[in-house]
């Protein structure tokens, strides 16, 4: 119902005042949805960390001896550190300790609205506070601020693995007006509103127009899945092409339900280990 009366909204205003249309597709695009999803009972007792920062406070989730192996798990939009369970319990019987943050605005960690630079500080921040932590995933929009994190800085990290993570903007602002009904009236000052805030061109935020930088050093594998209907798998292999990067294919699992499957946790604990 919700969603309708957005669609009808951005409709209507895309024809008698795309201005405001592409203030409010501004604010929106900005907001997530809170996931609500509680952890399993054998992972609710991690102990958890407050983070603060130019991005606000963040709830940070440390499971497993922190001497061990770390690791920083990064969800992605709409999402939480909880959809990772299945991953962090392969880890930990692996020997790692999991950093699993609620990124601003999501899950558990307080906030109205966010973006992908204020993930990425999220990330930074952890890098500098758990210089051990050598290690990095992140799914769908986590995957493009993890990126952007060892793009700008790729110290200490040795592994960096992108689960359906879309590669280009342009990609993610059609996904958005897809779904909410702007056109292009509103599309088009959208793009300027966001140029004007960020200071940045689309090709500076698209990973795979900067993948390219990426250090030699960091070993980089992308997993995508055939069936996702969020972010076209075409764009994984030119990410895994352009970052020189090994490229994994699920088939049938979508844009979530892979980081749930066998194939991909032991691909990526295969990646960490070998």
């Amino acid at each position: 119902m919700i969603l309708k009366l957005i669609q009808f909204a951005f409709n209507v205003l895309e024809v008698v005042a795309p201005g405001l249309g592409s203030r409010l597709a501004f604010y929106l695009f900005f907001k997530p949805i809170r996931l609500k999803k509680p952890w399993d009972a054998d992972l609710i007792d991690s102990s958890v960390e407050r983070l603060s920062g130019p991005q606000g406070e963040v709830n940070l989730r440390i499971f497993g001896d922190r001497s061990q192996k770390q690791i920083i798990l990064i969800h992605g939009w709409s999402s939480g550190g909880v959809v990772f369970q299945k991953l962090i319990r392969s880890l930990l019987s692996n020997g790692y300790c999991c950093l699993v943050p609620d990124m601003p605005a999501h899950a558990t960690s307080p906030g109205k609205t966010t973006n992908v630079f204020e993930f990425k500080y999220v990330i930074d921040q952890i890098r500098q506070s758990f210089p051990d932590a050598h290690d990095l995933v992140g799914h769908s929009i986590g995957g493009v601020s993890s990126t952007l994190s060892v793009l700008d800085n790729p110290s200490g990290i040795e592994h960096l693995i992108t689960v359906s993570s879309p590669v280009y903007l342009d990609q993610i602002l059609e996904t958005f007006f897809n779904t909410t009904g702007g056109g292009t009236r509103i599309m088009a000052r959208m793009r300027r509103l966001l140029e004007q805030k960020f200071g940045k061109r689309e090709d500076e935020v698209s990973i795979g127009k900067q993948v390219h930088r990426l250090d030699k050093d960091v070993k980089f594998l992308v997993i995508h899945d055939k069936t996702d209907a969020e972010v076209p798998y075409q764009e994984s292999l030119e990410l895994a092409e352009n970052g020189h990067a090994k490229h994994f294919t699920s088939d049938g699992f979508g844009h979530t339900r892979l980081l749930k499957t066998d194939a991909v946790q032991d691909q990526i604990i295969s990646f960490l280990t070998n």
